[in-house]
């Protein structure tokens, strides 16, 4: 088994939280792009299709279209994130799809919306912490604007 197969792995047996989302399928990659959106507006993690809620690894047909439709919906949260995809085979020759999503920069919305991670679970962010996480970054460059014309 490689490596990086036996870390994915050990991430799933350690069940969903706030940085690791279980879709059984892709047919679930709406929700799973909204919790992607929510680790860009967090600490990163990883959404994993092919996993039941209970963590059990059933896998799924993963065709290029499968993949293509996943990026896709991915390419609907804004500004643009570019979390990699891995594909890991299972021996029941189906697979598992790994979007790994790295903590963001920014703060970022999914058809309009900022999404939020609490626990295994996400939801839309509150207005109040939106705004504050708005201010923030305009302070931010705010402050870098006042150093480059120093």
């Amino acid at each position: 088994m490689s490596e990086k197969r036996a870390e994915l792995l050990k991430l799933i047996n350690n069940g969903e939280s706030e940085r690791i989302e279980f879709k059984r399928s892709t047919g679930r990659r709406t929700d799973a792009a909204k919790a992607g959106c929510g680790m860009l507006n967090g600490e990163g993690g990883y959404v994993f299709f092919g996993v039941s809620d209970k963590g059990q690894l059933p896998g799924q047909e993963a065709s290029d279209t499968t993949i293509i439709d996943v990026v896709q919906e991915l390419r609907r949260i804004e500004p643009p994130a570019f979390p990699e995809l891995e594909e890991v085979k299972l021996e029941n020759g189906q697979s598992i799809l790994a979007v790994n999503v790295p903590e963001g920069d920014d703060l970022y919305s999914y058809d309009g919306r900022s999404y939020i991670r609490h626990g295994p679970t996400t939801s839309v962010m509150p207005r109040e912490e939106y705004q504050r996480r708005l201010m923030e970054k305009v302070r931010a460059l705010a402050k870098l604007s006042t150093l480059m014309l120093l």
